[in-house]
Parts: C-alpha cells; sequence; structure tokens
C-alpha cells in the first residue's frame, strides 16, 4: 500500500516548467491510498500493452481518504516526470492508470505545499530506453518506501543484551513486547548507495536523535526507514481509535527538528527482522515494529527472498495480522497535529 496524491493536487506551470500542489491543498481531500498486488519488485508500465498493462499480474485498488473506492484492475504506471526541489532533491512523480483513466500520482518523496519543483526530464515507462546500465524507467516500489527496516547499527534488546542489528542471525532470541524472548526466521539485508541516496530522498532514514525522548531514550541516534512504524500510546489513542497503543509510521511524525531525515554521504545497509508472528520489538530503548510480510513490502523485495519467506511461513503469509492498529498519516495528524508534532510524548519506551 502506498499514499499518492488525486490528479488534481499537483498543478504544472508551464511558463516556468515547475509543478507544485494546489494553493488550496488538503491532505484529507487531495491524497489517494493505492493498494497494489504484485509478484515482483517493479511497477511496469503500459509500453507494449497500451492502456491495458504490461503485467497481468499487477493489479490494484485506489480509494480516496474515506476509504470509497475509485478504481480497481489491472494497474500500471504510464508516465513519469522527474523534478528538482530548490536544495537539489531529486522526485519522482508517476502517474497511475487503470484502464486508460489516470487515478493518482505516486512519489518517490512528499511534496511541500508553497514550493515550486523544477521538471528535469518526463517520458513513458519503458524498460528499454533511459537508465543507461539497466535499460529501465519502471518504479522499484522499494522507492516508495514501503519496506519497514532498521538502519544499521541499530541495537535490539536480546537474550544476550544489546545487539546491533547487524549480529543478529536467524535462531537468535529477540525480546518482543507481547511474547517475550522469540527467535528471529528470517533475517535480510538491503544495501543503498550513496548515490541513489542523493537522488531519492524517500529512501535516507528518518533519525531519532539521541535522549530526545527521555534522559536516556533512545540510547543513541536511531534511524529507521520512513516507513518504519513505532508504537505510540496516550489517553488519546484510546479515545480517538479505541485501543491504548497504535502503530504510526515514523515519517508520520518528524518534526524536522528531534525527529528529521538523514542525508548520509555513504552507502548505508538496512535490515529486515522477521519473525513467526508480526512482533513489537526494543530498539534503543523504543517499541518498534519487525519486518511484516504485506503484499507490498514482499514485492518489493527480490524474487528469491519473497519466495524464503512465504517457504518459513507457508500459508500463514497471506493471513498474518500486525500486532497493532496501524494508524493512517491524516489519522496521525489527529494524535500528533501538525502544528506541533510534539510526537515525543506519545512513544512508548521500555
Amino acid at each position: 500500500m502506498a499514499y499518492g496524491y488525486s490528479m488534481d493536487a499537483l498543478v504544472y506551470d508551464g511558463a516556468t516548467n515547475s509543478w507544485s500542489l494546489r494553493p488550496d491543498y488538503d491532505f484529507t481531500q487531495h491524497r489517494v491510498e493505492i493498494n497494489i498486488t504484485d509478484d515482483d519488485g517493479y511497477l511496469g508500465g503500459d509500453a507494449t500493452n497500451d492502456e491495458i498493462g504490461d503485467d497481468t499480474n499487477q493489479t490494484g485498488t485506489v480509494s480516496d481518504m474515506d476509504g470509497n473506492p475509485i478504481a480497481s484492475g489491472q494497474i500500471y504506471d504510464e508516465l513519469f516526470y522527474q523534478i528538482q526541489s530548490p536544495t537539489g532533491d531529486l522526485i519522482y512523480l508517476e502517474v497511475i492508470e487503470v484502464g486508460g483513466v489516470a487515478v493518482g500520482f505516486l512519489v518517490t518523496a512528499p511534496l511541500d505545499t508553497g514550493v515550486s519543483y523544477i521538471e528535469i526530464d518526463s517520458g513513458n515507462v519503458h524498460t528499454d530506453d533511459y537508465d543507461p546500465i539497466t535499460g529501465d524507467t519502471r518504479l522499484l516500489y522499494s522507492e516508495l518506501d514501503s519496506v519497514p527496516c532498521f538502519c544499521q547499527g541499530t541495537t535490539l534488546m536480546t537474550a544476550e543484551g544489546a545487539q546491533p542489528v547487524d549480529w543478529i542471525r536467524p535462531g537468535d532470541k529477540v525480546m518482543t513486547k507481547d511474547h517475550g524472548f522469540q527467535p528471529a526466521l528470517w533475517v535480510g539485508r538491503t544495501t543503498i548507495s550513496a548515490k541513489k541516496l542523493a537522488t531519492s530522498p524517500g529512501l535516507c532514514p528518518i533519525r531519532i536523535t539521541a535522549h530526545s525522548i527521555d534522559t536516556q531514550t533512545p540510547a543513541q541516534d536511531l534511524r529507521l526507514s520512513p516507513e518504519h512504524r513505532v508504537l505510540l500510546k496516550s489517553y488519546q489513542t484510546e479515545l480517538l481509535f479505541g485501543t491504548d497503543e497504535v502503530f504510526s509510521p515514523i515519517k508520520a511524525v518528524a518534526n524536522e527538528r528531534d525527529i528529521a531525515p538523514d542525508r548520509p554521504l555513504h552507502e548505508i545497509s538496512y535490515y529486515h527482522i522477521l519473525f513467526q508472528n508480526h512482533e513489537i520489538v526494543l530498539a534503543e530503548g523504543l517499541w518498534v515494529e519487525s519486518f511484516f510480510p504485506g503484499k507490498m513490502a514482499l514485492a518489493a523485495l527480490p524474487a528469491k527472498l519473497q519466495a524464503e519467506i512465504r517457504g518459513l511461513l507457508g500459508a500463514k503469509v497471506d493471513t498474518i495480522q500486525t500486532a497493532r492498529l496501524c494508524l493512517k498519516p491524516w489519522e496521525v495528524n489527529l494524535l500528533v497535529p501538525q502544528e506541533t508534532k510534539q510526537a515525543m510524548r506519545n512513544f512508548s519506551v521500555a
């Protein structure tokens, strides 16, 4: 699943060759939710099967922010636009269609209101004429931040004490909030080059500054992928959502101060840890999620790893549930308003 912009959310200015969010942009009205089911890691286009889509296994449903359906069926990436922010960050806009009808934009990083982004490239989605190395213009699902994971060096609490995620291997027992120490079923790693991070800011981790929540938490700077969900708990969660603990993507509570995007100048590795169930684990003193093998997360992984995970979980891979209710970004805003972003008071700590 990914959140995108509705087709009327973005405005193109031909005089300046730039894109921007509409002046009256409202995230409750001008966003869409796009759920895609696929058997590979790419969002394919329709270059060889016009207005239908090249990948027959690539299907999806699109709905507005109230859950009302907009379209469903074989889905594909029609056009891409590469745009540049005033600070030099490169972002891709992808026009998503179902049956020849444009249903929304997917983006590799969110756009800021009131900012103009210069268009520097555009074209149809092919696999043969853009990237000089791979010859591929298809969007990787991983570029939509669909795989929650820990940045290298993050320490998790294990039966042997706090251990860097880099050291954890299948079979090692990791502390979980609900089921005590549980053995890791699978550990994966994704390495992203410095060049890729520079051109795809949406892949950069979010940093929670050391000791920003209390005098000991987090124990050191905690870096998570933008979609990695953290556990929030406050009196408001029960009032608003009928449960005392909820999950929020870390990017939804970023505040540009204590919780802010990190910009590594070198390659980084992200680590994914799978258990028999979706678990809540202790990372640098904060409760956060383990890898959840949902359809989009699996699609972002190479086919070999998808097969390995399916082999480990069996039929359970299609029925596994998240450990807590997962909030959408607009729901997180009810709990942690944009004008304050005082998320620290809501984090669930050891």
